[in-house]
């Protein structure tokens, strides 16, 4: 009777008790206290150990490389622009070097051209020409027979119609009579706001008033006239951004500070004065 008291009373007094359920699949044996939860460690990112992303295939703003070169000659720029995926390039107006007093006709800034192309393994695609210059002649079907023996293919030519006559005088002067394939590399026929690709670049062609061209490629504007932004802000408002997006570079920009300079040079005779003689000597960028 005594014992069936106590036990009446344990049980009252387990009903105020707080009650812990053990851990589920984890029954704790009688008398010993329920193993303590461990908390993972935290993983490292991934991100730090994944490589860097390659540049987007399909982004109309891959930046592309440039070289800009200024003529001292000519007092005129011109561009060399390359995909950085693909090495696809374009050369844009460059200029053979004629000399006013004479009728010879120099190639020294189309070499140079040529240089950064050979130099950094570019494989040209395009040659394009934003205006004609009426002081100095295109120097396209100089590049284009230049760049057909090294990389054994020709590149296209985007140009006005008005350099069929210097095609004329370069196909008598450099005996190419029988390639009759130049006829169709002038490729002066883009449309207005058509879009053709350099590589991976996106590039775009805009008709301007005067009859010359503007080549959209990339976050860059190629231009003749200094009056571009005017134009492309009247008449091309529907087919390019802000044009604060975008550099713009044209053929007759200032010079740069450093220019070209005029460097003694011994021809023949080296003890005589008369052999000295300055030229301009480059270095290709």
């Amino acid at each position: 009777m005594e014992i069936r008291q106590r036990i009446q009373r344990i049980s009252s007094i387990s009903q105020f008790l707080p009650h812990h359920r053990p851990t589920k699949g984890c029954t704790p044996s009688p008398g010993m206290a329920a193993p303590a939860m461990k908390h993972p460690a935290k993983s490292k990112s991934l991100d730090a150990e994944l490589p860097p992303p390659l540049p987007d295939r399909s982004d109309s703003k891959l930046k592309p490389s440039l070289h800009p070169l200024y003529e001292e000659l000519t007092e005129t720029w011109q561009f060399v622009i390359a995909c950085p995926i693909t090495q696809k390039a374009a050369i844009i107006d460059s200029h053979l070097d004629n000399n006013h007093a004479s009728t010879a006709i120099s190639t020294i800034a189309a070499d140079r051209a040529l240089a950064i192309v050979r130099r950094h393994g570019y494989t040209v695609q395009n040659i394009l020409s934003t205006h004609d210059d009426p002081r100095y002649p295109s120097a396209a079907w100089y590049l284009r027979c230049q760049l057909m023996q090294s990389q054994g293919m020709a590149p296209e030519i985007t140009a006005n119609r008005s350099m069929t006559a210097l095609h004329r005088v370069l196909k008598r002067k450099y005996s190419m009579n029988g390639e009759k394939s130049m006829e169709s590399d002038l490729g002066g026929d883009f449309a207005d706001g058509q879009e053709f690709a350099i590589g991976e670049l996106k590039a775009q062609v805009l008709h301007l008033a005067n009859g010359s061209f503007a080549f959209v490629i990339g976050d860059l504007v190629f231009a003749g006239v200094s009056d571009i932004r005017y134009q492309l802000r009247h008449r091309h408002a529907s087919l390019i951004e802000s044009l604060r997006d975008y550099r713009l570079l044209t053929s007759y920009d200032k010079p740069p500070i450093q220019k070209a300079r005029l460097i003694p040079v011994m021809d023949g005779d080296e003890s005589s004065k008369q052999s000295r003689k300055l030229v301009i000597r480059y270095a290709a960028q």
